[in-house]
């Protein structure tokens, strides 16, 4: 069940504690500036050490924090934030589709699909999103944002998307991010997801979900950042 929940976060955590309703929704500026995280809890990967788990209103969005400090290159983690493709085989989110649909420079165009455990009795999810990589100082950043509504400028993806799983469903706010900041030999990593689910789904499994997989994909990506920081 875990392995094929760790990215289901993205699709469920607007739930995490009741929320008002969803105005515009947070934007990346927003999210980064926020300062009024509040603790939820601390669990110990093997991969990555102490996840500190927080959560902000951002927005009139529950939104989540996941932040971890490990020995590194804030390069590496960059690398592995930004391998779309690869991503299928270093994270056990239970991706079955990882694609980049285009992009330049600083920008990166994807689309995945999201297989959702049968248990959870909600429907697959799939996104289209615009990623953007960025580097200040010593922080590196890869952030991303909905593209638009039908997949923006991939609208014919989109529809054959639709066409092959009428049953899924795309979040209409799917915003976040990961930042890596190097400090002398060590990384801090932060992890930053806000995202309206869409469809339906009871509030007990969204919280359940939500709780035990962002520790997950924090530590996902930090045991192939420390294989690539070698």
């Amino acid at each position: 069940m875990v392995r094929s929940a760790h990215l289901f976060l993205a699709a469920v955590l607007a739930a995490v504690i009741p929320s008002t309703a969803l105005a515009d929704g947070p934007t990346w500026p927003q999210i980064k500036a926020t300062s009024s995280w509040e603790h939820l809890s601390d669990r110990d990967h093997d991969d990555a050490g102490t996840v500190k788990v927080a959560v902000a209103e951002i927005g009139g969005l529950k939104c989540l924090r996941g932040t971890a400090t490990i020995s590194g290159k804030a390069e590496s983690f960059l690398g592995v934030a930004t391998d779309i493709k690869g991503s299928i085989k270093w994270s056990k989110a239970g991706l079955s589709e990882s694609a980049v649909l285009g992009g330049s420079g600083s920008v990166i165009d994807y689309y995945q699909y999201l297989d959702v455990p049968g248990w959870t009795g909600a429907s697959d999810r799939f996104w289209f999103l615009r990623g953007t990589k960025e580097v200040s100082g010593s922080t590196h950043t890869f952030w991303w944002d909905r593209m638009g509504d039908n997949g923006g400028p991939y609208a014919e993806r989109f529809t054959q998307v639709q066409t092959a799983h009428p049953k899924a469903v795309e979040p209409p706010m799917n915003v976040g991010g990961w930042m890596f900041t190097q400090r002398g030999g060590n990384v801090d990593v932060g992890y930053y997801v806000c995202s309206d689910t869409g469809g339906s789904l009871p509030r007990a499994i969204q919280y359940a979900a939500a709780k035990q997989t962002l520790p997950d994909t924090v530590g996902d990506l930090v045991r192939e950042g420390k294989k690539r920081s070698q």
